[in-house]
């Protein structure tokens, strides 16, 4: 078992952790096979429907779980997703999460409470 997806499980609708085991990835909580919805497509979509209305890392999720459950390559199942999301009126993020201004910011801002503590600690002496 390796895995760090979580997903709200069609079956028992907990968010739970999805874990891969052998040729499967089932629900921690239920045992729900995620792979079953390949040969569903209702259940498939109304799956991913939810779990994309649930914000940007379930849709990272449904990303991963779309291409291994229908075994497609990433760009497929991609696209099919990102359609699948236009269709039902869902706005995914775009661009990318990490542009150079806010490397510099997050990098300034470790600088900043690194120097915070070091005072601190040296303030204590």
């Amino acid at each position: 078992m390796h895995t760090s997806i979580y997903s709200r499980c069609p079956s028992c609708h907990q968010d739970g952790l999805v874990q891969h085991m052998q040729a499967s990835y089932r629900c921690a909580v239920c045992n729900f096979d995620y792979v079953t919805l390949a040969n569903n497509d209702a259940a498939m979509k109304a799956w991913m429907l939810e779990n994309l209305r649930l914000g940007p890392m379930n849709v990272v999720f449904v990303l991963h779980l779309h291409q291994v459950i229908l075994q497609l390559p990433a760009q497929e199942s991609n696209a099919r997703v990102l359609a699948f999301a236009t269709q039902n009126g869902i706005r995914l993020p775009t661009g990318s999460p990490f542009s150079p201004l806010k490397i510099v910011a997050v990098v300034i801002g470790v600088f900043v409470v690194l120097f915070a503590v070091a005072l601190f600690f040296a303030a204590r002496r």
